[in-house]
This record gives structure tokens, C-alpha cells and sequence, in this order.
């Protein structure tokens, strides 16, 4: 659906902005009607499933936008985005997202799986819910059980020395 540029136009350089248009209004109508609303449980979290679906929405824009080619965009927005990469506020946009990205010390492994699946999954699994510590070694570790990189090592070691002071 973010590939729609009917809707997701690529000429729009903030998420916040399809609030503020019928975007993302358009965008519900389209979903809502792909869920079961029988359940009276589902109906209930209504509004907690439309902040996802819109959170996923940005993070999916992100994506697509992340990876586009020029034969992929439309014209017009291809020509937009790019005087806009070539502003001083698209370059320093550009700088700090460079910037951040090369703080980032830890990844998790969990993909497009959400950690509420991972969670339910564990109880699914085990039989009860996993604590915190748990679910950060879930989603820090590759499936052969080692951590995910050095730093998320360390902050596992770090727990579970943490769990085994405090469980004397």
C-alpha cells in the first residue's frame, strides 16, 4: 500500500504530514475493511489496531522510500525528491540520519516479526510469559544461539549476572 503514490506521494519528506491530509484516513478504510471485526475483542482495540496499522504504514514508507530506483518512482516525484536531497535541508537531514545511524550499538534479530509475537510465541512455547531479560536475549539472539553482535552480548552476560546476584 506505501508504494501506492496515489496515496504515499514520495514529494512528501514527513510522515506527520499524511496526518494532516485524508492519507491516511483513506488508507484505514482500505485496511479496516481486510479484519474480522466479529470478535467483540477486536472491536474493542479498535483504536489500538489503527495506531499499529499506522506505525507500520510509517515504518513500511520508510522502507520503500529507503530503497527506491528511479524506474520504480513516478517522474514528477522522482524530480521532487531529488531537489530535495540537493537542499541544505535535505543534506543536513542526510548528515544527522548518517550521523545516528552510526551511533546505533546493538541489533535485534526478530526481522518483521513483532516483539508481542515473540512473546506469544515464548508462552505459546513455554507455557508462561517470558520477563524482561528473557525477551531481550529472544530478540538478541540468532536461532543457533549466539548473540546478534558484540554489544548485545555483553548486555546479555551483563543480565545474566544481574539475575544470578539477585535470585541468591
Amino acid at each position: 500500500m506505501v508504494k501506492d503514490h496515489t496515496l504515499f506521494g514520495l514529494d512528501v519528506f514527513d510522515w506527520r504530514t499524511f496526518r494532516k491530509t485524508k492519507v491516511l484516513d483513506e488508507a484505514w478504510c482500505r485496511i479496516k475493511r481486510t479484519i474480522d471485526w466479529s470478535d467483540p475483542d477486536t472491536r474493542k482495540k479498535r483504536r489500538k489496531i489503527r495506531y499499529t496499522v499506522e506505525r507500520k504504514l510509517n515504518d513500511r514508507w520508510k522502507q520503500f522510500k529507503a530503497k527506491l530506483r528511479k524506474e520504480w518512482v513516478n517522474n514528477n516525484q522522482w524530480v521532487k525528491l531529488v531537489d530535495h536531497w540537493e537542499t541544505r535541508k535535505g543534506q543536513r537531514r542526510a548528515s544527522a540520519n548518517k550521523r545516528n545511524r552510526a551511533k546505533k550499538r546493538m541489533s535485534h534479530t526478530t526481522g518483521t516479526k513483532t516483539f508481542a509475537q515473540v512473546r506469544n510465541q515464548y508462552i505459546e512455547h513455554e507455557g508462561a510469559e517470558p520477563d524482561r531479560c528473557t525477551m531481550f536475549e529472544l530478540t538478541h539472539t540468532r536461532s543457533d544461539g549466539k548473540p546478534v553482535d558484540k554489544e548485545s552480548e555483553k548486555a546479555i552476560q551483563g543480565l545474566k549476572q544481574l539475575f544470578n546476584i539477585f535470585s541468591l
